[in-house]
């Protein structure tokens, strides 16, 4: 994920990223697939006040049951188990852990005592989670609305965002947060100083308003001060901050309504970094857009700018990417793991404080099937259903229990 401005916290082909590439239908297609998923967990919905929410719950040590889903904020992350619990650790600014405290966790902490969870994405000292009956709930950091209860109070227990019952999908990003629901509507909130929002304004929203009037879309990803999303057509969609080609346009500088890349109508997923974009096509190539000021764009030294460009060092096939500030890593349909741009703290594994300028396959002993980036570190699940951290730790974020200023090689969380 997407921290500009925050510390501490590659040679290839140019193209439009999707002239004569052949779609298969079906892959983009997020919202009727998390539909069905949520009708299908959703056995017993249960109502707010009946989700064990209003407790602080202090459970630390997770379950032996694998890991499904994973998000890493800016200094803290949390997952979802097979068992559908939801579970925090690291930072807890603003109650971000949502355990009704401000204490920070070294290891998984349980948020509440539901089992009905279905997904999670965390930001900056904020985090939104989407329950199987389709509520959203959200806590933490507030100041400008990006928790969405139409208030700025900072919240340190899950708060269920409005009345409806049919989110499919999430995104946290720095200060606001979008989502998708199941008719396809896209809605966002929180701080709009560059039309991040995407409802054609600069006006900051305390409470979820819809962005244009489209009823098609299937995923949205929240940067630091840009969005992005995919419509069911499979095409691709960008607004927010442009100033070096991140929306992928040169259009201007802030765009507050989405704004379409390209002509390809073959996208299949999209991650939004602080200053530039990555998307993969239903071919499975990698494509990035933006800065590259680091070589975040896995394309060789050099400028970047709002053209798609093709990632074709390493691996040539690609199932997963995840962008951060200045660099980015993604999983190949081998499950290996690849990562390049800016090497945090010399946090990754070689030891090379400079920058990474081409794909580099990181840890060859394990394979893997999800990844997310936080503030300069790494959170992963293994294809068995653990869950890993790797990258800075000096707030817990790792999960393993021992906060340390970093791990150079991946340890397990819990």
């Amino acid at each position: 994920m997407r921290w500009t401005g925050w510390t501490g916290g590659t040679g290839g082909t140019g193209g439009t990223g999707g002239t004569g590439r052949v779609a298969r239908p079906g892959v983009a297609l997020a919202v009727l697939a998390a539909a069905a998923v949520l009708a299908a967990v959703a056995a017993s919905p249960v109502a707010g006040e009946d989700l064990g929410l209003s407790e602080a719950a202090e459970i630390s040590g997770a379950p032996e049951v694998g890991w499904t889903a994973v998000s890493a904020g800016y200094l803290h992350a949390c997952g979802v188990r097979s068992d559908h619990t939801l579970w925090c650790w690291g930072s807890n600014w603003y109650g971000a852990l949502g355990d009704g405290t401000t204490t920070e966790r070294s290891v998984p902490t349980r948020v509440g005592t539901a089992a009905t969870w279905a997904s999670v994405t965390a930001g900056w000292s904020r985090t939104c989670a989407i329950q199987t009956d389709g509520t959203l709930w959200c806590w933490g950091f507030n100041t400008w609305g990006q928790v969405g209860d139409g208030t700025t109070a900072h919240r340190q227990l899950p708060t269920r965002i409005g009345t409806a019952t049919d989110w499919v999908a999430a995104s946290a990003g720095k200060s606001h947060t979008c989502g998708v629901r199941a008719g396809g509507t896209l809605w966002c909130w929180g701080y709009n100083v560059d039309g991040r929002v995407g409802d054609g304004t600069t006006t900051n929203r305390y409470q979820p308003v819809q962005a244009g009037v489209a009823a098609d879309w299937a995923s949205v990803t929240a940067a630091d001060r840009h969005t992005c999303g995919l419509r069911q057509d499979h095409t691709l969609w960008c607004w927010g901050y442009n100033a070096q080609g991140q929306v992928g346009t040169d259009e201007a500088d802030e765009l507050w309504s989405p704004v379409r890349v390209g002509t390809a109508t073959d996208w299949a997923s999209v991650s939004t970094g602080g200053l530039h974009t990555c998307a993969i096509d239903v071919d499975a190539a990698l494509w990035c857009w933006g800065n590259n000021g680091n070589s975040q764009l896995g394309v060789g030294r050099g400028a970047g700018g709002p053209l798609p460009r093709q990632v074709v060092e390493g691996a040539t096939a690609w199932k997963a990417v995840a962008a951060e500030q200045a660099a980015t890593c993604a999983i190949d349909v081998d499950a290996a793991l690849w990562c390049w741009g800016y090497n945090l703290e010399e946090g990754y594994g070689d030891w090379v404080s400079t920058d990474w300028v081409l794909p580099l396959r990181l840890d060859t002993t394990t394979t893997w099937t999800t990844i997310d980036y936080g503030n300069g570190f790494l959170c992963m699940i293994d294809t068995q259903g653990a869950l890993w951290g790797w990258g800075t730790n000096g707030y817990g974020q790792l999960g393993d229990g021992a906060p340390t200023a970093r791990r150079s090689t991946p340890v397990r969380v819990g």
